[in-house]
């Protein structure tokens, strides 16, 4: 399996996805290979084949795993806390493939409306290593347990928050609580307020609880109450008997521009809550859409705005959220609903090359030929001109010359003929009997 990412790693420098295909042809169970090549075709516009590679590519790691890595999930004697107890280190190379193999499949199951597969698979990733949080999928946690519209995933965003279990950590920067992140504060405050219809019995103190946490979103994160409102396409401008944002709005962008600030050493953490923003805008926008989430917007902004005090936020306060910085790097593309395709005319990818990639077939003749030289080539190159041409003879005495069983009949018949010569893959009855 080491040659074969070896020879992956190769193909992959060249940067040619037609071979790229036929080595995905000819090494089926290649975890790294059928990753990329799921990539491709999901940029290419098919999406289909590029889900079909990329659940083998899991199977293969899931097939490749020990039967104490998933705990219950496989048999019922198994310790079940042990099982919570399995942690994976990202930075370890191996281990990183098997990281954005399960992030590529959770973008792709909320991508084709399985959100509580992709729920599910965030929270795994997360329990991973919940320290670090390598893929960022607290970015987009929330969305996928508030998007599947269930009282049991609502409950499931109240009781982490409260629970305080999962924070944000950044190199020697203190911890950041989860309700502290922009996202997690709406999402939050959202949660409760689904709750507060479906609980009757405390209905009053929940919905009392989900008021107080979206006034709290609003004067952490002014700025996300515009950027709602404009990507839902709500009229500001003009006023009706039931809304009047153009009277509430200019408070709130008075606070952002207060909160930016001027301090450069605040900035850095100020750009980082910026791109936080703006992929929750980008990807739970429809979440606010509602006519009833919009009324209950509105109403605790002219709250706030009718208690003048809670409008007035202490510039700086951004020190304090330095470990927000770890999620500047996370590409917003990532979180989109759909991938970012080549037009058709630009495909490199060759289409007939697509149904031998997707096939398994052992006994298919190979599609690229073999140097069996190239091993030793390539072992040597950082040897001298002297140590190449020993390595090179070594390899001619024990294995003579192997003859490729894809060449031409009749290449292989005359090369067949020379004593020294044997065909990769048969062994060689003379020296068998010797």
């Amino acid at each position: 399996y080491a040659a074969m990412e070896a020879e992956f790693q190769r193909i992959a420098n060249i940067g040619d996805v037609n071979m790229l295909a036929m080595f995905v042809a000819e090494n089926p169970m290649c975890a790294s290979a059928l990753l990329q090549l799921a990539m491709v075709l999901a940029h290419t516009g098919n999406m289909d084949s590029g889900t079909e590679l990329l659940r083998r590519c899991v199977f293969v790691y899931e097939c490749a795993s020990l039967p104490t890595f998933f705990g219950p999930l496989v048999s019922e004697s198994s310790d079940k806390t042990a099982s919570q107890q399995v942690r994976m280190d990202f930075d370890v190379k191996e281990n990183k493939m098997f990281f954005s193999a399960l992030f590529r499949l959770m973008q792709v199951s909320c991508m084709v409306g399985c959100l509580d597969t992709a729920l599910s698979l965030s929270r795994f990733i997360l329990s991973l290593d919940p320290l670090r949080d390598p893929m960022g999928v607290l970015l987009t946690m929330d969305y996928f347990a508030l998007a599947a519209v269930s009282n049991e995933n609502s409950k499931f965003i109240v009781d982490l928050v409260d629970s305080s279990m999962a924070s944000i950590n950044h190199d020697d920067t203190e911890p950041v609580n989860l309700i502290e992140m922009p996202n997690w504060a709406f999402s939050y405050a959202l949660a409760l307020m689904r709750l507060s219809i479906a609980e009757d019995e405390l209905e009053e103190e929940t919905s009392s609880r989900a008021m107080e946490a979206l006034k709290h979103a609003l004067t952490s994160y002014p700025s996300v109450l515009r950027l709602l409102l404009e990507k839902n396409k709500v009229d500001i401008r003009g006023r009706s008997f039931q809304t009047d944002w153009a009277s509430v709005l200019p408070y709130f962008d008075e606070m952002a521009c207060k909160a930016s600030g001027d301090e450069e050493d605040i900035s850095e953490v100020v750009n980082a809550i910026s791109h936080i923003i703006n992929i929750f805008v980008q990807r739970s926008y429809k979440l606010w859409s509602s006519d009833d989430v919009l009324k209950w917007l509105y109403e605790a902004c002219v709250d706030l705005v009718g208690n003048g005090n809670d409008l007035d936020r202490k510039i700086g306060g951004e020190q304090s959220l330095r470990a927000l910085i770890r999620y500047a790097r996370c590409d917003p593309s990532d979180y989109e609903d759909r991938f970012k395709t080549l037009p058709a005319e630009a495909n490199p990818l060759d289409p007939a090359l697509v149904a031998p990639a997707l096939a398994v077939d052992p006994n298919r003749r190979r599609m690229m030929r073999r140097n069996p030289m190239q091993g030793a080539f390539e072992a040597g190159a950082g040897a001298g001109e002297v140590e190449l041409q020993q390595m090179l003879l070594n390899q001619l005495n024990q294995n003579g010359v192997m003859i490729d069983p894809d060449s031409p009949l009749m290449e292989v018949f005359l090369h067949s003929l020379m004593p020294w010569a044997r065909v990769d893959g048969v062994d060689n009855p003379r020296r068998n009997n010797m």
